[in-house]
C-alpha cells in the first residue's frame, strides 16, 4: 500500500473513532504490524520480527521452540508500541510426543513489554562465536527464559512444571532496573497461580491488558470457556509507550532430561495486538514518510479544535493527501480497468465457444428423433471403431495364411524335383517363378481392395458430415 494510501485509510478509521468511540474502546484497533496469524506472510513478518535460536515462522503458526532439551527460542519485534493502552492475545500450543513424561521444571516461555529495543541488543553472531548456545546467551545477560535479566517493564511466564509441586504455573514479573533477576530464585513468581493449560487437547488463548493505571492477565484453556484471571496489578513500574514487546522460551535443561522429563514444543498460532487509545498511532507505517506520519498522528491529538482556522488547515491538508492519492493511484486504476476488460472479452469468447459446443453434441447425440447420453454415445463410437478394426485385421491374417501356406507348397515341390533332370527342374522353376508373380499379384489385388473400402468408409463419412452440416444450418442456426 502507498503512503497516500496508507493515510486515506487511517483517516477513514479515525473517523470511525470518532463516531463511534465508545465502540473503539471496547474492540480497539488492530495493529497489524505487530501481529501475524495463519496463513504467515513470511517475507513480511521478517521485515518486522527478529527471530532466533530455535525459533522460525512455519507457514501456520511461529515455533518458538521444539520439543528438544537446551534450546533457547528468540522473538522480539523491532519497532516500539507508541500506545500507552494496548492488547495482547496470544494463541499457543503445547505438545510433547512422549507419552507418560513430565516437562522439565526449568521449561519457560514469556511474553515481555520492555523499554529497551532487546531486538538491537541481541547479537546472534556473538552468540555463534561463542561455545555453545547457552554460554553465549548468558554472556549478553540473556538468562531470565531465554530473555535479559535485567530491563524495565514487565513479563509473563507460563512454566509447564515448575516449583516444588511441578505443576503448571502462570507468573507476573515486574522489573525497574533496579536489579538482575534471577530464573532460580524468581521464577516462578510469589503470585504465580496454577493453572494446568497443558491437558487441554486445545490451544490456550493468552489475553494481556495494559493501561496507565494496571495489567491484568487471562487465560482460556479450551475456545468456548470461560476466562480466567491469572493476575491483575496496579501499575508500580511505570510504564511510558514506546516499548518493546517480545516472545522467548527455554525448553529446559539437559540435566532435567537426563532424569526422564521430555520438554514440550510450544507454537505461536495468533498473536493479535490491538490499540485501545483514540488519540495514540499505535505502531509506527513503517511503509509511510516521516510526514505523513507526524500529520497523521497530529490528526489524532487533535479531538477538539482551538478555532475554525485550525480546523482548515487539518481539512486542507486531508484535501492534498487525498489529491495525492488520486494522483498517484490513476494509472494503476486504468491498468486495472484494461486487464478486467480484457478478462471479459476472454470470458465472452469462452461463453460463445461452450453454446457452439453445446450445440454440436446435441447434434451428435441426436439419433432417431431421441438423444443418447454421453455414455451411450461414446460406447457406440467404441464399437463401430473396434469392429474396423476387427475386419481389417481378420483380412490381414488370411493374407498372411494364405501367403505362408503358398511358400510352404513351393518349397516341398522344389524338394519333390530336385533329383528330376535339368529341363524338368526349368520348367518347373518357370511355373513357380510364374506362381510367385500370381501369388505376389494377388497381395497387391488385396491391398488394393482395402484401400477401395477405407476410401470408400472415408467418402461415406464426409457424405455424412457434409449431411450432418446442411442439418445443423438448417435446424439451429
Amino acid at each position: 500500500m502507498q503512503p497516500p494510501a496508507c493515510l486515506m485509510f487511517h483517516f477513514i478509521m479515525f473517523l470511525v473513532q470518532q463516531v463511534g468511540a465508545k465502540k473503539h474502546h471496547i474492540t480497539g484497533e488492530p495493529m497489524p504490524h505487530h501481529s501475524f496469524q495463519a496463513p504467515m506472510e513470511v517475507a513480511t513478518l521478517l521485515d518486522d520480527w527478529v527471530v532466533s535460536g530455535a525459533s522460525y515462522f512455519a507457514r501456520d503458526s511461529l515455533l518458538l521452540h521444539p520439543g528438544v532439551p537446551s534450546l533457547a527460542g528468540f522473538a522480539w519485534h523491532a519497532q516500539p508500541v507508541l500506545t500507552e493502552k494496548f492488547e495482547v492475545t496470544l494463541l499457543l500450543r503445547f505438545q510433547n510426543t512422549s507419552q507418560g513424561s513430565r516437562p522439565p521444571s526449568d521449561q519457560h516461555i514469556a511474553f515481555w513489554y520492555v523499554s529497551e529495543n532487546i531486538s538491537d541488543v541481541y547479537k546472534e553472531r556473538n552468540i555463534l562465536d561463542s561455545k555453545d548456545w547457552q554460554a553465549g546467551l548468558h554472556r549478553q545477560g540473556f538468562t531470565l527464559a531465554g530473555s535479559k535479566a535485567k530491563f524495565v517493564g514487565f513479563g509473563v511466564v507460563l512454566s509447564p512444571a515448575a516449583g516444588p509441586s511441578k505443576k503448571p504455573l502462570v507468573s507476573y514479573l515486574r522489573n525497574a532496573d533496579s536489579r538482575e533477576l534471577s530464573q532460580m530464585h524468581d521464577l516462578p513468581a510469589k503470585n504465580a497461580r496454577e493453572i494446568d493449560f497443558l491437558n487441554t487437547g486445545h490451544p490456550v488463548k493468552l489475553r494481556i491488558r495494559v493501561r496507565p493505571t494496571g495489567i491484568e492477565g487471562h487465560i482460556r484453556l479450551k475456545p468456548h470457556s470461560d476466562w480466567m484471571e491469572c493476575f491483575e496489578t496496579d501499575t508500580q513500574v511505570v510504564l511510558h509507550k514506546g516499548g518493546y514487546i517480545g516472545m522467548t522460551g527455554f525448553s529446559g535443561s539437559i540435566e532435567e532430561s537426563a532424569d526422564g522429563a521430555s520438554p514440550d514444543a510450544v507454537n505461536v498460532q495468533e498473536f493479535q495486538v490491538k490499540n485501545f487509545d483514540s488519540t495514540s498511532i499505535g505502531e509506527a507505517m513503517t511503509d509511510m514518510d516521516q510526514f505523513t506520519q507526524k500529520t497523521y498522528q497530529d490528526l489524532l491529538e487533535h479531538e477538539r479544535f482551538a478555532d475554525q482556522h485550525e480546523q482548515t488547515v487539518q481539512i486542507e491538508s486531508l484535501i492534498d493527501k487525498i489529491d495525492d492519492y488520486l494522483s498517484l493511484n490513476e494509472p494503476a486504476e486504468m491498468r486495472l480497468v484494461q486487464q478486467v476488460h480484457a478478462l471479459t472479452t476472454r470470458v465472452d469468447r469462452l461463453a460463445d465457444s461452450c453454446r457452439s459446443l453445446e450445440q454440436e453434441t446435441h447434434v451428435l447425440l441426436k439419433t432417431s428423433g431421441n438423444f443418447m447420453n454421453h455414455s451411450k454415445a461414446v460406447n457406440l463410437m467404441k464399437r463401430e471403431i473396434e469392429g474396423l478394426k476387427t475386419v481389417l485385421t481378420k483380412h490381414s491374417k488370411m493374407g498372411e495364411e494364405k501367403l505362408t501356406d503358398m511358400e510352404k507348397n513351393i518349397r516341398i515341390i522344389k524338394e519333390h524335383h530336385k533329383k528330376k533332370r535339368h529341363h524338368t527342374m526349368k520348367f518347373t522353376d518357370l511355373n513357380t517363378a510364374g506362381l510367385e508373380r500370381s501369388v505376389r499379384l494377388r497381395s497387391e489385388h488385396h491391398t488394393f481392395v482395402l484401400f477401395i473400402y477405407m476410401g470408400v468408409a472415408s467418402g461415406t463419412g464426409m457424405l455424412l458430415w457434409r449431411r450432418l452440416v446442411q442439418y445443423e444450418k438448417k435446424h439451429f442456426i
